[in-house]
C-alpha cells in the first residue's frame, strides 16, 4: 500500500478550550490520507457544527465523522463506538487537550508500520508538558526503556507492564486488524481502556514496537494527573479501573 488510510480518533470531554489546538495539529500533518473521528462523551459544551466547519474549511480532510453521546458512558465504550466507524488500516487515539508533536507524526507511524509488517502496535515517545503546553517537564518513556524495549520478549513486556503502563495512550498506534484479533477494549473498565488492553496483548504474545520519534505533547491536568484531595466521581472511577486492572489482568497470572 503506497498511501494507506490512517484514522485519528480525537477524544473530547469538556476540553473545548483546547480542542482547536489539537485539531490544528491534525490539520497540519504532512500525511494526507487521514480519516478523522471526533468523539464527545456528553460534555457540558460541545459545538459539533462549529468544529465540523473549522475542519472542512482549514484542511484537506473530507472523511470526517462524529460520535456524540447524549449521556456520559465513559472513554472505553465511546472508543468502541468509534471503532465501528474506522476505515483506516492504522489508527491512533488521543485526547482533545493534547496535540500531535509535529507535522510528521502520522507519516512516521505509517512508515514504521510499512517497514515492520509483522507489528500490530507501534508506540513512540510522549513529551509531558505543563497546562499551557509550553514547558516540557519530562519524557513519558524512560531512557532505559527507549534503549532496550524492542529486545524484550512478550513475557518480559508482560512483566514490565504489570508494574506500570509503559506506553502513552496518545502516542500509541494500532493496525486495525489487531481489534479483529483481540476484540474491542474491555468495557468492564470505564475510563482506563489502554492499560488492560496492552496487558492482554502481551499475555497473548503480541509485542509492542517502539519507534524513537516523538508522537505527542501531553498536557498536564487530565484525568490521570489529578492532584487534589476531594476527587470528582469520574476520577474516583478512574482509580477503581486501575485497581480492577490489577485484580483482573495481573494478579491471576
Amino acid at each position: 500500500m503506497m498511501n494507506p488510510k490512517f484514522t485519528i480518533v480525537l477524544v473530547h470531554y469538556n476540553q473545548m478550550n483546547y480542542i482547536y489546538e489539537a485539531l490544528d495539529s491534525i490539520i497540519n500533518q504532512s500525511y494526507d490520507n487521514i480519516q478523522l473521528i471526533i468523539t464527545d462523551d456528553a460534555s457540558e459544551k460541545f459545538d459539533k457544527d462549529k468544529i465540523e466547519k473549522y475542519v472542512l474549511k482549514k484542511s484537506k480532510i473530507k472523511d470526517l465523522n462524529f460520535v456524540v453521546n447524549k449521556e456520559n458512558i465513559g472513554t472505553t465504550k465511546t472508543l468502541n463506538k468509534s471503532l465501528k466507524l474506522v476505515k483506516g488500516d492504522y489508527l491512533l487515539f488521543f485526547a482533545a487537550d493534547d496535540t500531535l508533536y509535529d507535522e510528521n507524526v502520522i507519516q512516521n507511524y505509517v512508515d514504521t508500520f510499512q517497514k515492520h509488517t509483522s507489528e500490530y502496535i507501534v508506540t513512540s515517545q510522549c513529551y509531558m508538558y505543563d497546562k499551557e503546553l509550553k514547558n516540557k517537564m519530562y519524557n513519558y518513556v524512560s531512557e532505559g526503556y527507549e534503549k532496550q524495549f524492542n529486545n524484550f520478549s512478550t513475557n518480559q513486556i508482560f512483566n514490565e507492564i504489570c508494574k506500570k503502563s509503559l506506553f502513552a495512550s496518545g502516542s500509541t498506534a494500532y493496525r486495525k486488524e489487531l481489534f479483529n484479533k483481540m476484540g474491542n477494549f474491555d468495557e468492564n473498565y470505564k475510563y482506563v481502556e489502554d492499560w488492560p488492553f496492552h496487558i492482554k496483548c502481551a499475555r497473548q504474545g503480541i509485542k509492542t514496537f517502539y519507534e524513537p520519534f516523538v508522537g505527542l505533547k501531553h498536557r498536564d491536568g487530565g484525568i490521570s494527573n489529578y492532584n487534589v484531595r476531594e476527587l470528582p466521581k469520574h476520577v474516583i472511577q478512574y482509580y477503581i479501573d486501575i485497581c480492577n486492572t490489577y485484580a483482573n489482568e495481573i494478579m491471576p497470572y
